[in-house]
């Protein structure tokens, strides 16, 4: 069980260093584009990118889930695993290129009528931009199971490396088109459709040597049996997690939505540096574990170490965002804070309900998705549009709690009648409660004098680790590991050895 739980985090960090990198890239960028674009371009441009987000959403049809799933079962289920496992990376990757080509025609060909779906109005410059965006859609489904298949296959530099250099290529075609040729938001479409070309070039190559065989409709079967009805699932979380701003923009002001667009950045960072990484392992990893004698065991005690990190970056995010917006923005956006902690609450609840969703996938009983997720998205739109009128930008932020908690509830219960695990609910219960009295006084709380609001968020952080030591939120075995580990850190001499030592920590054997 240990292996597994270091080989997992091993992987997770790797991810996260990449994904951190890649988030750098267009953060930098920003100055820029706010430079050279004027908010009715950069407002464009945001609409064009939910929309190549849901494109991404209905023409990948889920069938990179699926494919993680047959794909670690077939280790354990079925004889000639290799040869059946080249054929389900065949099948998979044929079947994403046909489909995304009819996409790609049909927006192609109707680009002027979505054109003016998506703008109200016909234009033949915002024509182009729905044909760019096709391509870009196309290149992204094309890269769908080659980047999974070095997730499953656990070569996570890999998967970093091919996705830093599109990234890269990325943000120096941006600045060129934007800054040097002066082209605004095509060029940063265009700048983003090359990148996306480039990346599956690169993964074509990379796996050429299983791409280029038979097709098999029965495999095919089962992964559209798996994966398409994934696919309102992520209409719908989709929804949960866009509709605010539509709302928020009908409902309020474009101030407000403003703050509200800052807030959301911040606490976004939860994903960013954990959940996100954490996925991207575990999605391919969480199948194989349970094919294992302590299958559930593992899922138990990977479950309550994901609950601590979560918490604890969440806690340091949400104490310390005052500040940072404070250094980083004028005074006009330092009231974005106020939204940071309800969404920080709702990334963390919507990263719970990925690891409560265990037993529904390990089941294969993903319909369930659909029926909890539209649930939550009826729910979500709801509340908006009662709480919004009434409370602008924090009614939208604890409505996404809330409507993330629901579903994460309603996930937990079903799973636990599929396939149980005995989580450890008193060590939840332990460090959700600290959490939410350390962020509640740091979200009450604002010190007018610069000085005295950082030793108060200061003493907040160290309170809140010295709480769970004094709940013993950590088990006598885990604190005797960590103080070894410390102190075997310390001794080693100089970065490069210390940096060698902790690698070493998490690394297989």
């Amino acid at each position: 069980m240990k292996n597994h739980i270091k080989r997992l985090g091993k992987d997770s960090i790797i991810y996260g260093v990449g994904d951190a990198l890649k988030r750098m890239v267009v953060f930098l960028l920003l100055p820029v584009y706010t430079r050279y674009l004027t908010p009715t371009d950069y407002g464009r441009l945001e609409l064009l990118m939910v929309t190549l987000n849901i494109l991404f959403i209905i023409g990948s049809q889920g069938m990179g889930t699926a494919f993680s799933r047959f794909y670690g079962a077939s280790r354990a289920e079925l004889q000639n695993s290799e040869l059946k496992r080249s054929e389900l990376i065949r099948t998979s990757q044929y079947y994403l290129i046909f489909s995304s080509m009819i996409i790609y025609g049909l927006l192609h060909i109707f680009s002027e009528q979505f054109s003016k779906l998506l703008f109200d109005q016909s234009d033949p410059h915002l024509t182009s931009f729905i044909k760019i965006i096709a391509f870009t859609s196309l290149f992204q489904i094309m890269s769908v199971i080659p980047f999974m298949l070095y997730r499953v296959r656990m070569q996570p530099m890999k998967f970093i490396t091919v996705s830093l250099i599109g990234f890269f290529l990325q943000a120096a075609l941006n600045v060129y088109f934007v800054v040097v040729v002066k082209t605004g938001v095509k060029g940063i479409l265009l700048g983003n459709a090359i990148s996306a070309l480039v990346v599956v070039i690169i993964n074509i190559v990379s796996t050429k040597s299983v791409l280029f065989h038979t097709f098999s409709f029965l495999k095919l079967k089962h992964l559209l049996k798996f994966g398409l009805p994934l696919i309102p699932v992520g209409i719908f979380s989709w929804i949960m997690h866009f509709s605010d701003k539509f709302l928020l923009q009908k409902f309020a002001t474009t101030h407000e939505l403003g703050l509200y667009s800052i807030g959301s950045r911040f606490s976004n960072i939860v994903t960013l540096l954990i959940i996100g990484p954490f996925m991207m392992s575990w999605g391919a990893y969480c199948f194989q574990i349970a094919t294992t004698e302590h299958a559930k065991q593992t899922f138990k005690i990977i479950t309550t170490y994901f609950l601590f990190i979560l918490c604890s970056i969440s806690m340091g995010l949400v104490v310390l965002t005052p500040l940072v917006i404070k250094l980083m923005a004028g005074k006009q956006f330092w009231g974005a804070y106020i939204v940071v902690l309800p969404l920080v609450c709702a990334n963390i609840t919507y990263g719970m309900f990925y690891m409560f969703s265990l037993g529904i996938n390990i089941t294969k009983k993903t319909h369930y998705f659909l029926y909890i997720m539209s649930f939550g998205a009826t729910l979500n739109i709801i509340l908006n549009v009662i709480f919004i009128p009434k409370f602008g930008m924090i009614g939208a932020g604890f409505v996404s709690f809330t409507s993330n908690l629901v579903i994460t509830i309603a996930t937990y219960f079903i799973s636990q009648r599929l396939y149980y695990i005995p989580f450890e609910k008193a060590r939840f219960l332990k460090i959700c409660s600290i959490f939410i009295v350390i962020t509640g006084c740091s979200w009450a709380f604002q010190m007018s004098n610069m000085l005295f609001d950082i030793l108060f968020r200061i003493l907040l952080i160290v309170v809140f680790f010295l709480s769970l030591y004094l709940v013993k939120f950590l088990q006598n075995n885990e604190i005797n590991y960590i103080k070894r580990a410390y102190n075997n850190l310390l001794q080693q001499k100089g970065i490069y050895n210390k940096i060698k030592f902790g690698y070493g920590l998490i690394r297989v054997q």
